[in-house]
C-alpha cells in the first residue's frame, strides 16, 4: 500500500505552488533582494506583501491596472509586474532562480 501512495504524494507535493517566502525581488542587474526591503522604499503600504500574486491582488484592490508576465526559466519562475499609472515595474523571482542564476563577471 505504501508503494501505491508514494507516487500520489509526490505528485501532490510537486503541484503545490511556491510559498511566499520562496520569492525575492529581482533588480535590473539580476541582483535579488528581500521583497520587504524593496517595497518599503517604493510602496510602503505594500510592505506586508510576500509574493507576486498577493502583490497583484493588492494593486488591483486599489484600482490599479496591472500587467503580469511570467517566464519559466531553467532554475525557476520570473514574474514581471508593471503598473502603468505609477510608472513602476517590479520583478519577482523564485529563490531557486536567484540562487542558481549565473552572476555577472565584475
Amino acid at each position: 500500500m505504501t508503494r501505491t501512495l508514494l507516487p500520489l504524494l509526490l505528485g501532490l507535493l510537486t503541484a503545490v505552488p511556491a510559498a511566499a517566502e520562496d520569492w525575492l525581488m529581482i533588480g535590473r542587474g539580476g541582483e535579488c533582494f528581500p521583497i520587504r526591503d524593496v517595497l518599503e522604499q517604493k510602496l510602503p503600504d505594500a510592505a506586508h506583501v510576500r509574493g507576486p500574486d498577493a502583490f497583484v491582488s493588492y494593486l488591483r484592490g486599489r484600482g490599479y491596472e496591472v500587467i503580469r508576465r511570467e517566464e519559466k526559466m531553467q532554475w525557476g519562475r520570473l514574474i514581471a509586474i508593471q503598473v502603468p499609472a505609477l510608472k513602476l515595474g517590479f520583478g519577482f523571482a523564485e529563490r531557486s532562480l536567484c540562487e542558481n542564476f549565473p552572476k555577472p563577471a565584475n
